[in-house]
Parts: structure tokens; C-alpha cells; sequence
């Protein structure tokens, strides 16, 4: 999969979710075959900042499996890096535009899970 592929996913799903009506909405976008590789966004109410949040790749209580240069590389993003504790994922609070976004995702991606150039991506569509 290019970069060009995996940005137009992540802005049309990010798109999607910024102008969901209804509110209380998410998008998961994960590596193929690596559910615990993911980044994902939510909005409770429309016109709300969004919730980011990206894996801590977390195998178990008070552990993560984050490395000094991936926490460090979501720290330069904005990420708030919470201590090594179960489903506790770094996280931000997000005001900007869909596009924007759209190519932090593909920087967590390539620098914080080290991803090669042509991984894949999958997402889970705007879900309620």
C-alpha cells in the first residue's frame, strides 16, 4: 500500500467522523494482522475536539512495551504518555482538520511502529 493510499483512508475516515452528526462516534486504523499496532479517534459530541489515542502495544498489567524513542516520538505529536498500566494508551485531545491529522496518523505509523515504506493499514470505518 503507498502513502498516498493510506492518507486517502485516514482523510476520508478522520472526514467522516469530524462531520458525524449523531456524536459518539470512533475510527480504529490498525496494521493488517496487528491488532495491537492502532491508532484511533473519537468524538462525543459533533464539533467536539477530537480523542486520539495510539496503542501502548500493552502485553498485560502496568507494562508497555513503548521504547525511550517511541514514547519520545508521540511526546514531539502532542501525546500525553501516561505510566505503564493496562488499556492506559497515550493520548491527545485534536482541534485541526481531517487532512492534518490524516498525516500524523501516517507519522505514528512509519515512526512510532517503525512500519515499513509499503505497510498496510486497515480501518474500521466510523462506527457508532
Amino acid at each position: 500500500m503507498t502513502s498516498t493510499e493510506r492518507l486517502t483512508i485516514f482523510t476520508r475516515d478522520l472526514t467522516a467522523l469530524m462531520r458525524d452528526p449523531s456524536g459518539d462516534a470512533m475510527v480504529i486504523f490498525n496494521l493488517a494482522h496487528d491488532e495491537d499496532s492502532f491508532a484511533q479517534f473519537s468524538c462525543a459530541r459533533p464539533g467536539e475536539s477530537l480523542l486520539c489515542e495510539v496503542s501502548n502495544r500493552s502485553e498485560g498489567w502496568n507494562t508497555h512495551s513503548l521504547d525511550a524513542d517511541q514514547v519520545a516520538a508521540l511526546r514531539a505529536l502532542g501525546y500525553e504518555i501516561p505510566s505503564p498500566h493496562h488499556q492506559a494508551n497515550p493520548r491527545k485531545q485534536f482541534t485541526g482538520d481531517a487532512a492534518t491529522l490524516a498525516n500524523e496518523v501516517e507519522e505514528i505509523f512509519r515512526q512510532v511502529f517503525r512500519t515499513a515504506d509499503d505497510y498496510v493499514v486497515v480501518s474500521s470505518g466510523v462506527v457508532w
